[in-house]
């Protein structure tokens, strides 16, 4: 076999590999934090619709090589509020264009979820993403309401291969039902 032919087939073998290899390992890094733009806390009463609880970072760092995809992500209540989905009746999850997506949803009384958002944070890119939710008849005098993400198992992300890291638990401010 001509020395020409075998230095082209074997530079598209190369090719072909390096490209199929690239892709199978493409990764994403994504960095979770709390957002500056978290509110304050306070007191609120039983009745309040659509509060803001947190606010979260997610920022897709430089070194990814892809966008990267929220598909489904979870919240932890901390409060002393025996149950989330008995002081929420809703929640909702926002970003700077508005809501993208709303829930009744929840792993655990304690837990609020939202399946299949389909977020795509693009590369180089931090998008916030804000946690509201509307009191529900089980929302008591006194009780509190501490929403945050307790570790990187509570987002699920496309593609899999992505390493999530921040200081978990994230967690914003506490709120206090008058």
């Amino acid at each position: 076999m001509n020395k020409k032919l075998l230095v082209a087939i074997f530079s598209i073998i190369l090719f072909v590999t390096l490209i199929f290899v690239g892709s199978v390992y493409a990764i994403g890094y994504l960095e979770v934090s709390l957002s500056d733009d978290t509110p304050p806390g306070g007191f609120i009463s039983p009745t309040s619709t659509n509060v803001a609880f947190v606010s979260v970072d997610f920022t897709n760092t430089a070194s990814s090589t892809e966008a990267i995809t929220i598909e489904d992500i979870a919240f932890k209540n901390y409060g002393t509020s025996s149950s989330t989905n008995q002081v929420l009746s809703r929640w909702y999850l926002y970003d700077d264009t508005g809501l993208i997506a709303s829930s009744t949803d929840y792993l655990t009384p304690k837990i609020a979820v939202f399946y299949d958002i389909n977020y795509v944070i693009p590369t180089s890119t931090v998008k916030t993403l804000t946690f509201k939710g509307d009191l529900g008849n089980g929302a008591t005098s006194s009780e509190t309401i501490i929403v945050g993400i307790n570790n990187e198992s509570f987002i699920n992300t496309s593609p899999t291969s992505t390493e999530i890291f921040g200081e978990f638990p994230i967690i914003g401010n506490t709120f206090t039902i008058e």
